[in-house]
C-alpha cells in the first residue's frame, strides 16, 4: 500500500505456543495458505514451514496494492490453513494425553438420553457456551441437553476432533449447533465449506448465510447474483425472518444494476 509516500505492507504472523516437549531437536514441517478475505474475495499466498525449537513463528507478507478492496466495514480478515506433513522428535503419545488431561477430568453430555463422553478442555476452547457452563459448575460430571439430535451432536464433536469433514449430509446439523453453542472456528469451517465446496443452491446458500450470520457467504451469495431471476428465487424461497431492511435495500439496488 502507498501511504504519505511510503510503501506499506499488510504482516501477519502466526505462532506456536503452548508446545511442550522433552526433547530440543524437534520439528514440524508442513504447508500453509494465508489468505485476505472480504466481499467475496480472497487473495491467498501459500507455502511451506517448518517450526522447530529455535524458531517458532511464520511471517507471512501482503504487499499487493489491492488489500484496501477486502475491506469490509473497517475490519480486514485473515484466514490461515495449515497441514502438517512431517513432524521428527515429537512424543504424539505424550501429547494426546496431555491433551485429554489437560482438564481435571473428561465429561459426560446427556444428549437427549445418549450419553456422549466429551473432553471439556477441547469443547470449552471451541465454545463460548459450554466455557460458561464448565466454569459455573466445575464439580458437576454430567451435564443434560435437552432437543437435541444425538447424532448431529457427535457429527458436531467429530468436526472438532478433526475426525470427520463437513458434506451437504451433515451441514446443516454442525452448523446450527455451532450457532446455538457459540462455536466460532465451526462456524468459519461450515462457511468455507458453502463457499468452496456445497452443491447446495444459491438460495438456501443464502439463508444460510443470514439465519447464521456468516458475512462472508452473504457477501459471495451477492456476488453470485447475476439476473432478475436470481433475485426472484431468492424473494421467493429464503425464509422472510431472516430479510431485514439492509438486505432487502441491497437487493433492490443489485436488480437496478442489472437493469
Amino acid at each position: 500500500m502507498n501511504l504519505y509516500k511510503t510503501t506499506w505492507c499488510l504482516e501477519n504472523t502466526l505462532r506456536l505456543c503452548d508446545f511442550d516437549t522433552p526433547s530440543t531437536d524437534w520439528s514440524i514441517a508442513g504447508e500453509y495458505e494465508a489468505a485476505v478475505v472480504g466481499r467475496g474475495k480472497s487473495l491467498t499466498l501459500m507455502g511451506r514451514f517448518e517450526f522447530t525449537n529455535k524458531k517458532r513463528s511464520l511471517c507471512v507478507q501482503f504487499s499487493s496494492p489491492h488489500v484496501l478492496k477486502f475491506l469490509s466495514n473497517r475490519d480486514l480478515k485473515v484466514r490461515w490453513l495449515m497441514k502438517v506433513k512431517k513432524m521428527t522428535g515429537v512424543d504424539i503419545k505424550r501429547l494426546n494425553k496431555r491433551s485429554l488431561d489437560h482438564d481435571e477430568r473428561n465429561m459426560t453430555l446427556e444428549v437427549s438420553g445418549e450419553k456422549i463422553r466429551v473432553n471439556k478442555h477441547l469443547l470449552s476452547h471451541h465454545s463460548t457456551y459450554f466455557k460458561a457452563i464448565f466454569s459455573n459448575r466445575p464439580d458437576q460430571s454430567r451435564i443434560k441437553l435437552y432437543a437435541l439430535d444425538p447424532i448431529d451432536f457427535r457429527d458436531f464433536m467429530n468436526v472438532i476432533h478433526q475426525k470427520k469433514k463437513i458434506d451437504d449430509d451433515n451441514l446443516e446439523g454442525i452448523l446450527y449447533l455451532a450457532s446455538l453453542y457459540s462455536a466460532k472456528i465451526v462456524l468459519k469451517l461450515c462457511e468455507k465449506f458453502l463457499i468452496d465446496k456445497s452443491d447446495r443452491s444459491l438460495e438456501m446458500k443464502f439463508e444460510s448465510a443470514l439465519r447464521y450470520k456468516l458475512k462472508n457467504l452473504q457477501e459471495f451469495c451477492f456476488s453470485k447474483i447475476h439476473s432478475k431471476d436470481d433475485i426472484q428465487v431468492i424473494v421467493n424461497t429464503v425464509n422472510e425472518k431472516y430479510m431485514t431492511k439492509e438486505i432487502w435495500k441491497t437487493l433492490l439496488y443489485k436488480s437496478l444494476e442489472i437493469d
